[in-house]
């Protein structure tokens, strides 16, 4: 393959979309800050299209239809409902010199944390506003984290999340309720056309920090039912408790065991509690079905030795070439840490990143996680390495001396306690 030459590569930036977002630091905007963003990001797009003109010859002609924004991100400001109007019209109404509205050509709206202290009336009303500009859009990607929406917020956001375009969602740090999550069940699993479901074409859900608890994994295991296409979980810090995450756990037993989301990269559980033995067992089997996992977070999940030796064997026995793993704050003790001792020295060294902090292994443990570095055969990848808070009174044998096993490159960060040995 030949490198684009220098021209070639002036034309396709050119010719390339850009994205729409407001300058400046976190503030309210009103409807006369507003309309500077609308001044500017009129002339941005002017520009843009003089140079898409100018990559076809300088006519006219070769610029027509050409989509010049496919991205648009709102976040970190707090918008009136005056100002929101005025973003609204901007994006729904014809751009100059063209009969199509900016809106029509958006592919990704990131509208997370745009109502940051407005009232719930006037908060909601900015919801719809913005959502509702985007109603003859193909949206692939939204982000509506970090609003506070309840069952009314839903309402607002219909527009947006009822997409049959939606490839990637995120509902993070929204304060969404089991009502809320079964109203967010309801749309993504809805197919009253028969053309399919909003799930079955998702590559991306993330919901974390929420507040849905147990019903909420029974709406989230409604969710995966239909989901078939998945690369990015994530379901954290939900308060789940431990009913909820055997439901949880259960959910993606079914979906990865079935074969729906083959292409699963990234699992992010961090803060469920799967300490029943029902879910290590689910666990084992959805974590062993894996082929292209490159991501698994369990921090805080409450395995225990016994859920951290059936996750090590699962990830083992997979055919996925794990680069992060995270099994942080799960009790982990001398007996845990020799299971994962074994998967680093049978893993095939593809592992990057490990954290194993807040747990109690003591030296003992840390010790043999160590060994298993100098002793793999397959080498390493390891780049980062987090022990801290792990009861660890000596330093190990990796920390300290260059070796062949860890280049002094490499973070290790513990914390141990030589003055009490």
């Amino acid at each position: 393959m030949h490198a684009a030459s220098p021209p070639q590569i002036q034309r396709n930036m050119a010719t390339s979309t850009i994205k729409l977002e407001p300058p400046g630091q976190r503030e309210i905007v009103d409807q006369e800050k507003a309309n500077g963003f609308v001044k500017l990001w009129t002339k941005q797009l002017l520009d843009h299209r003089d140079r898409v003109q100018a990559a076809h010859g300088g006519g006219d002609d070769g610029s027509n239809g050409v989509i010049l924004c496919d991205r648009i991100r709102l976040s970190d400001k707090s918008y009136t409902a005056e100002a929101a109007r005025v973003i609204a019209a901007f994006l729904t109404e014809p751009f100059k010199g063209t009969d199509t509205p900016l809106a029509n050509g958006i592919l990704e709206a990131d509208l997370s944390d745009i109502i940051a202290g407005r009232l719930t009336e006037e908060g909601l009303q900015v919801l719809q506003i913005i959502c509702d500009a985007f109603a003859e859009s193909k949206l692939v990607d939204v982000n509506l984290s970090d609003n506070a929406i309840g069952q009314q917020g839903i309402g607002a956001c219909k527009t947006a999340l009822s997409k049959k375009s939606l490839e990637r969602l995120s509902l993070c740090n929204n304060g969404l309720s089991r009502e809320t999550m079964a109203q967010v069940a309801d749309i993504l699993t809805s197919d009253e056309d028969g053309t399919g479901c909003i799930a079955s074409n998702m590559t991306k859900i993330h919901f974390y920090n929420n507040m849905s608890g147990e019903d909420g994994c029974k709406e989230f295991a409604r969710i995966l039912e239909k989901c078939t296409r998945l690369e990015d979980i994530r379901f954290s810090s939900t308060r789940a408790m431990a009913i909820g995450s055997d439901i949880l756990a259960s959910a993606l037993d079914a979906s990865l065991c079935e074969g729906l989301n083959p292409e699963l990269v990234k699992l992010d559980l961090c803060d469920n509690s799967f300490a029943n033995k029902a879910s290590h067992g689910a666990l084992y089997r959805a974590l062993g079905s894996t082929t292209s996992l490159t991501y698994l977070n369990l921090r805080d999940c409450d395995l225990g030795d016994d859920g951290v030796q059936k996750i090590c064997h699962a990830l083992f026995e997979s055919d996925s070439a794990l680069e992060h793993l995270d099994l942080s704050g799960n009790c982990v003790e001398i007996r845990g840490a020799k299971h994962i001792a074994d998967y680093i020295r049978d893993c095939g060294g593809k592992l990057k990143i490990l954290r194993l902090e807040d747990n109690e292994m003591t030296s003992k443990g840390v010790e043999s996680i160590a060994a298993a570095f100098r002793g793999s055969d397959d080498g390493h990848s390891i780049e980062e390495i987090q022990l801290n808070t792990c009861m660890i009174l000596c330093k190990p044998a990796f920390v300290g001396k260059k070796s062949t096993a860890l280049e002094l490159r490499h973070a290790i960060n513990l914390d141990y306690k030589p003055s009490i040995i």
